[in-house]
């Protein structure tokens, strides 16, 4: 792992750093993109300002540096596309933001965009060393150029791991709702917390919906979209799933295979989530069927566990009435 954060880093900001190219460059390369607009897109301008030092500054800059390194011609041409004259501002639209009125992404759009992120992530995984954990894979990361190819944007979380490695111990950093349980309990985040992130950014790009909403108990108990899907699932009610911006205008065996891609991403244990690589395949229609298979399966015992374990419960509870009825009715 390579972690810059508590190296105390002093002096002035480098005009170039060992073999990596210089600012300079960089800022020609970028259309002069502006330091600021550099700042929010790799997400550290808020830790500069709270630290109130140059230190978060250069780290930033290191990390961004590095994470431009590895990932080459992509983002130079994002950061091109994004300086351009004309499209600093209009060319990105975040996914989640769609509001009743503004442009609906129909479904063809929300398949490219499913693919591209997978295959974007597929890249920070497995062809960049370091390898890159995103730590922050949400709907509202994913920008879309003009032509609605997906980009995965806002590595503020992000770190590079070295590939020998399967997993880096940190604060826990991210999103409530797109955070995988073994993070949020252990700290220990790897590629599978990115994998689980991505499958609830899946949900939110089928249903248009955000992964917690405390507005829907109102009628049901489920506030993690999650679970709210899971439920609908189990009931084969999919087009209930379905964002209604699209008019019932999408193929349901299309929707059908993309949430049980997500609902494979998102399983409890990382050791049962796919890769990102597997996950590009079974976006293009390849090894879905067998491991859709046995997430039924493994599914299947889970709830009929839980509902044993949950009878057991209740009838623990009513004996414990029972008895206390029958003492408070006894000989006096």
């Amino acid at each position: 792992m390579l972690d810059l954060g508590n190296n105390n880093l002093t002096g002035e900001i480098p005009s170039s750093l060992g073999n990596l190219k210089s600012l300079t460059f960089l800022q020609l390369a970028s259309n002069n993109l502006s330091g600021k607009y550099l700042s929010s897109y790799f997400g550290f301008t808020n830790t500069s300002r709270s630290r109130k030092s140059r230190t978060g500054m250069i780290v930033g800059i290191v990390v961004a540096l590095l994470i431009i390194l590895l990932l080459g011609c992509f983002l130079l041409l994002l950061f091109w596309k994004c300086g351009h004259k004309g499209y600093r501002h209009e060319v990105f639209v975040d996914v989640e933001e769609l509001n009743p009125g503004d442009p609906v992404l129909y479904w063809p759009t929300r398949k490219r965009v499913a693919l591209g992120t997978a295959r974007g992530l597929e890249y920070l995984h497995e062809h960049c060393n370091p390898k890159i954990i995103h730590r922050d894979v949400k709907a509202a990361n994913v920008l879309l150029d003009e032509d609605f190819e997906a980009v995965v944007g806002d590595f503020g979380l992000a770190k590079l791991v070295d590939v020998r490695k399967t997993n880096v111990t940190t604060q826990v950093r991210g999103t409530m709702g797109h955070i995988a349980p073994e993070y949020l309990s252990t700290g220990k985040s790897s590629e599978k917390t990115d994998v689980f992130g991505y499958g609830i950014m899946l949900l939110e790009l089928i249903t248009g919906k955000r992964a917690i909403d405390f507005s829907r108990l109102e009628e049901e108990d489920d506030v993690l979209l999650l679970d709210h899907v899971k439920k609908l699932q189990r009931e084969k009610r999919l087009d209930a799933i379905v964002d209604r911006n699209l008019c019932r205008n999408y193929d349901i065996d299309d929707v059908e295979m993309i949430i049980q891609v997500a609902l494979l991403c998102t399983q409890s244990s990382p050791e049962d989530r796919p890769a990102m690589s597997e996950v590009v395949c079974m976006l293009e229609g390849e090894g879905l069927a067998e491991r859709w298979e046995l997430w039924q399966h493994v599914e299947i015992t889970s709830r009929l566990e839980h509902e044993r374990l949950q009878r057991r419960f209740d009838w623990g509870d009513d004996s414990i009435h029972n008895q206390a009825a029958i003492e408070l009715s006894g000989g006096r």
